[in-house]
């Protein structure tokens, strides 16, 4: 049996004999299976939290397996269940695991969790965190994933004397696939930070990094690709979105596409392309003159590693920029 407690609502069990007393003594069968439904009316069986669930007295026979059911380590009561409805068999169970958002695919193991729980965590900031596995891809010379580029460029707006922005990869791809209803409110707050630079890191089909840049001062837009030649189509439909969550953004349909900028390419592979969009915003956060390529590329993600751990942009790096930072 169980008493419906007005003042705290809250389903009480009220045991009846020594079994039940024995039974409701044990907290985690408390926890489990009565003390998490919060909210009841006395005068319905319905469960308010959740109406998927009723209490009800239930033929003896399938107390046991009604009880595994809904908790494995539940003992099984003598009288009355917190019972489910439509409660699903062992082989059709949903699989309750973690939905984890990102611009990329996770690795995981055979049973579905992601791989280096136990990653040593080197910093955290702006959001993310970096352990060690994500350096150790940085200075292997692998492709980078969104959690070193969205740092990194968070890095980089947050150092820079110019007020520069950029939005998550994620986010992104919400504005390609114009899903702007989530990112709303984070963009009105953004209004303000927004004067300078505004960069987007695209993962075209979850293997391929992009920079889409819109200046505001010139009002131009660049597209940075160290491979590929600019995409019209995907600049028009991220740039309509854009328009309708920023402020200073808006006509910014008609400002100019500028193709002729010079910068470095990508040779020789296809898995420096996040290092290479990582340089972009640098040189232009700061006004300096591209003056790398794929030859130094190597040490370029040896100063990015340092810059992450050290949380800092590298001083020589400052020392030779148009202007000073300090």
């Amino acid at each position: 049996m169980a008493s419906f407690d007005q003042q705290s609502s809250k389903l009480t069990p009220t045991p009846t004999n020594e079994s039940d007393k024995a039974l409701f003594s044990n907290s985690n069968w408390k926890t489990n299976a009565i003390n998490i439904y919060q909210e009841r009316s006395p005068t319905c069986s319905t469960l308010r939290q959740n109406n998927r669930f009723y209490l009800e007295p239930i033929d003896p026979k399938s107390i046991e397996n009604a009880c595994s059911a809904l908790s494995p380590t539940s003992p099984t009561p003598s009288k009355s269940i917190l019972k489910k409805k439509n409660i699903p068999s062992q082989s059709k169970r949903v699989n309750w695991t973690f939905k984890v958002y990102s611009s990329q695919e996770l690795i995981l193991n055979e049973n579905n969790e992601e791989l280096d729980r136990n990653d040593i965590l080197i910093v955290k900031a702006y959001g993310f965190d970096i352990c060690k596995s994500d350096i150790m891809i940085l200075l292997s010379g692998s492709k980078l994933n969104d959690n070193i580029v969205n740092f990194y460029l968070n890095l980089i707006c947050n150092s820079a004397q110019k007020k520069c922005v950029c939005l998550d990869s994620l986010l992104v791809g919400k504005l390609i696939s114009s899903k702007t209803h989530d990112i709303k409110k984070l963009c009105t707050d953004l209004n303000n930070t927004l004067s300078y630079l505004l960069f987007l890191p695209i993962n075209l089909n979850l293997n391929h990094w992009s920079l889409l840049v819109f200046d505001l001062e010139n009002k131009v837009i660049y597209n940075l690709d160290s491979i590929l030649k600019p995409n019209f189509e995907l600049i028009r439909t991220i740039s309509f979105n854009l328009s309708n969550l920023f402020i200073k953004l808006k006509g910014v349909n008609d400002w100019k596409i500028k193709t002729d900028l010079e910068y470095p390419k990508q040779t020789g592979n296809s898995i420096d392309c996040g290092v290479f969009i990582c340089l972009y915003a640098k040189y232009l956060a700061f006004e300096r003159e591209f003056d790398f390529n794929q030859t130094n590329i190597q040490n370029m993600r040896e100063i990015m590693a340092d810059e992450i751990k050290q949380f800092s942009i590298d001083e020589n790096f400052l020392e030779n920029c148009s202007f000073s930072q300090h």
